[in-house]
């Protein structure tokens, strides 16, 4: 890896740096999850991208109102298709088997979302948080499996997608598990910056 930051503005970054990456963004606290992920969304939102969040119930709920307070309705969004909100606790529920989260199961939910939210015009940009679920809960096997079935479908289909796990847990793991996961993406922010206009990343 190359271990050189790099600077960008949000809208470089998500428009033009990560177009077609699997990021991973490993977070200090939920202010700086937020930020980061109003300015994913307020991206597309510029670039008349579509965007699914597939997200805990407190963070899309942190989410809407931090974007809130930028004049931007994610039920409006919604509404004209832009955007759609899937809860990742369910969504994960129902891609498991066996504690683990199942190939064919995985494909046909994600394939669903898909299919909600493309209309083979517009790019199509993903956040997630099933991987960060698993993780905390101690499942790392699952938490592997789920991010090699994303990159497996990454390789089907064209879209950014964004992942983020809270540092206070990820570094739980012994280290092997922790580059295991790192090496699964193809770009890292920095999960220290606190404004939506400045991205830090590496390229993996």
């Amino acid at each position: 890896m190359n271990r050189k930051w790099k600077q960008s503005s949000a809208i470089s970054f998500w428009a033009e740096n990560a177009v077609h990456d699997h990021v991973l963004q490993i977070y200090d606290n939920d202010d700086i999850l937020i930020e980061s992920l109003s300015g994913f969304i307020r991206t597309a939102v510029d670039t008349l991208d579509s965007s699914i969040v597939i997200a805990t119930q407190n963070h899309f709920h942190l989410l809407e109102s931090r974007l809130a307070r930028d004049g931007i309705s994610l039920t409006l969004l919604h509404n004209q298709g832009h955007f759609f909100y899937f809860d990742a606790e369910e969504t994960l529920s129902g891609i498991m088997e066996g504690g683990l989260p199942d190939e064919r199961l995985f494909h046909r939910a994600v394939t669903e979302m898909i299919n909600k939210a493309g209309d083979g015009k517009r790019k199509l940009r993903v956040f997630g948080e099933m991987v960060a679920i698993l993780w905390e809960r101690g499942q790392t096997a699952a938490t592997v499996r789920l991010e090699r079935l994303w990159n497996n479908f990454l390789q089907q289909d064209s879209l950014c997608l964004f992942c983020a796990y809270p540092a206070s847990v990820f570094y739980s793991q012994e280290y092997p598990l922790v580059q295991h996961v790192c090496s699964a993406h193809t770009k890292l922010i920095d999960g220290s910056a606190k404004s939506i206009n400045d991205v830090r990343f590496i390229d993996n």
